[in-house]
């Protein structure tokens, strides 16, 4: 999709978000800021003049999160792999044990690593110090749910674990209600951003059905959709950084 506002009544285009992880989906939301988009264009020149600490990311904002493998600047949210002392039955660590196309970024004071397999990515923040073929310890943020971050370290063990399966996060499951929400709110910024009524966004995104008898001035279908389109927004002018565990939140100016 050449510009994400475009083909935005087909809500099967939009299928894909609902198996994407929070830094593909922080991305989607990114790479529909105007601001963003400018920015990017003006860079083509001299991509050296993009102004990637402001944004966290620099990409063609043509990719969407499957193709762009983001890789943030701030990013607090990861796996982090550190040295340690060797112990008995030790994993060292290999980067090029690691199968899937990777992606290394000099963050300050870590390295921010992300591989790709298949579209299923491996996100990790790495200490400077790590040799390769080192020892190494894991550790996580301290959240409410854990699941996601403890199936990363799981993957990265099996992967530097001879003759252990890769386990792969993308199993048949019924999506979240959030992400149903994320398919939802991208939908509706993008028909906001072709200056689209709100009638037509609905029906884009509810169907003619719903919308003959559902949608009237006070209607809750009328509200939600309001939510929807406030969402998109909020996230796509910084709130994308909170999901991924990105410091300075909404910072930027709203388009």
């Amino acid at each position: 999709m050449a510009n994400p506002t475009i083909a935005w009544m087909s809500s099967a285009a939009y299928l894909y978000v609902l198996h994407l992880d929070e830094s593909q989906l922080a991305w989607e939301y990114l790479r529909r800021n105007p601001i963003y988009r400018q920015d990017w264009l003006h860079s083509r020149a001299d991509p050296l003049i993009f102004p990637v600490h402001a944004w966290g990311f620099a990409e063609n904002p043509d990719l969407d999160g499957r193709q762009a493998q983001p890789c943030w600047w701030d990013d607090t949210g990861s796996v982090r792999i550190d040295p340690t002392e060797r112990a008995s039955n030790t994993l060292t660590f290999s980067l090029w044990r690691i199968p899937g196309r990777k992606r290394l970024l000099h963050r300050g004071q870590r390295l921010a690593l992300t591989t790709d397999r298949e579209g299923d990515p491996l996100r990790l923040s790495v200490a400077p110090g790590m040799d390769d073929e080192s020892p190494f310890a894991v550790s996580m943020p301290a959240r409410a749910d854990l699941s996601a971050y403890c199936l990363t370290a799981r993957r990265l063990t099996a992967a530097l674990t001879p003759h252990i399966p890769l386990t792969s996060r993308r199993v048949a499951r019924r999506p979240t209600r959030l992400a149903l929400t994320h398919m939802r709110a991208l939908q509706a910024l993008d028909g906001a951003l072709a200056s689209a009524s709100h009638r037509d966004i609905g029906e884009a995104i509810f169907g003619s059905e719903a919308m003959r008898s559902r949608w009237h001035a006070d209607s809750e279908l009328r509200a939600q959709l309001r939510h929807l389109i406030r969402r998109g927004r909020t996230l796509m002018s910084g709130g994308y950084r909170t999901l991924f565990g990105g410091s300075n939140a909404g910072r930027f100016p709203k388009p």
